[in-house]
């Protein structure tokens, strides 16, 4: 039986100690046969993905009204309420590309799952959290990604962050005496 865990660069390193993923768990696509593994129970249990991951943005001019009649079409709304779940998740956090903050909203049966974590530097330490909401609307996803953020923050996240932070602020001074 063939086992699975998707590698993307940013989570190389947490997955190389991570327990296999059952070949259930995983969906072909790609060129030759790839598998990639749908995010399940067991997979997010190994690890969440950076938030905003998987969604593309588009732009384009608004006063270009068949170009913007044209990208309406394409948006797809559920993408759309869970991106904007995870990306103020992060924002009340305060993260940013170097802190180990994983973010993913999924939908089943019309209601929003979002699961966070925020880890140490080295993984030792970690806070996990999820939460499920009924959201309609950008401001309902932009609540329950703060109510999940909040939630790690009183549970430990915030102790982590500082550390994070004080390491950041540790190398800018190092840098800065360096002749």
């Amino acid at each position: 039986m063939p086992w699975l865990i998707p590698t993307p660069r940013r989570a190389s390193k947490v997955l190389t100690s991570c327990k296999p993923v059952p070949a259930a768990e995983t969906i072909p696509t790609g060129p030759r046969g790839s598998t990639f593994a749908k995010p399940s129970a067991t997979l997010l249990r190994i690890v969440v993905p950076a938030p905003g991951q998987g969604a593309i943005a588009v732009e384009a001019r608004a006063d270009d009204a068949r170009v913007t009649s044209m990208l309406q079409a394409l948006d797809h709304r559920p993408t759309r309420l869970a991106t904007v779940a995870e990306r103020a998740f992060l924002a009340r956090l305060e993260g940013g590309c170097q802190a180990p903050v994983g973010a993913l909203a999924t939908w089943a049966d019309g209601v929003m799952t979002l699961t966070g974590v925020v880890a140490s530097l080295r993984g030792e330490r970690a806070v996990r959290g999820s939460g499920d909401a009924m959201v309609w609307t950008e401001a309902e996803s932009v609540a329950a990604g703060v109510r999940l953020a909040e939630r790690l923050l009183q549970n430990g996240a915030a102790d982590i962050l500082a550390e994070i932070r004080s390491h950041a602020n540790g190398d800018r001074a190092i840098d800065q005496e360096a002749p």
